[in-house]
């Protein structure tokens, strides 16, 4: 492979094009790539580089914890256990292409423990008005996720009743300071309201997803 892209750095440069085209498919191929380069050189360190990012990008895309972890773990092994080389738009890019099943019931996998830890029980509805209708029940470290057809009678109380549509959500989810936008132009309606506290417990809820790398702030 690497012989027919035309030699170690053709390749590492098309492995480079692939990941910049920022979609699943791509980095598959820019990780391919570039594990073939690393196979004859090792100390190749722009395929290092891709393979890094192009392994931590698959991994958010992982529906199951063993997948994330597997993932991961790999991207840290190829990088020594260093920082990792993707930056925050691309992170966030990752998650924004998920189709919006995927990234709810990617939601449990990327629970903040520690974050969760104090929170005894916390239920939402999440009326996605172009798709259907999630409810997420944290409780200790644990998320449950549950979807239903748009209209389904909820089976049990709820503290929060979230409609939105589902680009909305996400983007809430992964930037929570634009929550009061959404509010502001009437694309998000809570129950309870706003002024009734509805806003402090979705900013709650959001803060149990939030990434790391994206509460940094700042591009690498």
């Amino acid at each position: 492979m690497v012989e027919l892209a035309g030699g170690p750095d053709a390749a590492a440069a098309k492995a480079r094009t692939a990941f910049d085209e920022g979609t699943v498919a791509s980095w598959q191929w820019a990780l391919q790539l570039s594990e073939a380069v690393l196979y004859d050189r090792p100390d190749h360190v722009e395929a290092r580089r891709i393979a890094v990012a192009s392994t931590r990008l698959l991994g958010f895309q992982q529906l199951s914890a063993n997948g994330r972890n597997y993932y991961l773990s790999e991207a840290a092994r190829l990088n020594g256990a260093k920082e990792y080389d993707v930056s925050d738009r691309q992170l966030l890019a990752s998650f924004v292409i998920l189709p919006v099943d995927s990234f709810m019931y990617s939601l449990p996998v990327l629970l903040d423990t520690r974050a969760s830890d104090a929170v005894d029980d916390l239920a939402a509805a999440i009326e996605l008005v172009d798709d259907r209708l999630y409810t997420v029940r944290v409780r200790r470290q644990v998320a449950e996720l549950r979807d239903y057809p748009l209209g389904t009678p909820l089976a049990e109380p709820v503290h929060l009743h979230v409609t939105t549509a589902a680009p909305v959500f996400k983007t809430m989810i992964l930037e929570p300071a634009s929550t009061p936008a959404f509010l502001a132009k009437g694309d998000l309606r809570l129950v309870p309201d706003a002024a009734d506290g509805g806003l402090d417990l979705l900013h709650l809820f959001a803060s149990l997803f939030q990434l790391p790398q994206l509460r940094r702030g700042g591009d690498a």
